[in-house]
């Protein structure tokens, strides 16, 4: 079913969708063990995807952590969740995009 050009998109809930998936992907990514996927393939992957976010703006990176922030929160309730949690928790951190990346790519634009 298409959608007419002339119907409104839902864009917040597509992003949403779209970002938390992503986060569930590199969850997968992270979690999974040599018997579902090469380790190697998966550091790759995982290389990949936090290339292709480095081409986001600190604004966008910042709504993308936030879906994610919104994922962890709404796993907290299973406790068999705890670990997607975490890695949801340190999901900028691990991709090498604290706040203080952030600040300093703010402060490039000088």
């Amino acid at each position: 079913m298409s959608t007419a050009p002339s119907q409104a998109i839902a864009t917040d809930k597509l992003v949403r969708v779209l970002c938390q998936s992503l986060a569930l992907e590199l969850a997968f990514l992270e979690m999974c063990d040599e018997d579902e996927l090469h380790p190697d393939v998966a550091v790759k992957r995982m290389e990949n995807i936090a290339n292709e976010l480095g081409e986001l703006s600190p604004a966008e990176l910042e709504a993308f952590f936030s879906h994610v922030r919104a994922l962890a929160d709404e796993q907290r309730r299973y406790p068999q969740s705890a670990e997607l949690v975490q890695f949801l928790d340190n999901l900028r951190d691990h991709l090498g995009f604290g706040a203080e990346v952030l600040n300093n790519d703010d402060n490039e634009d000088e």
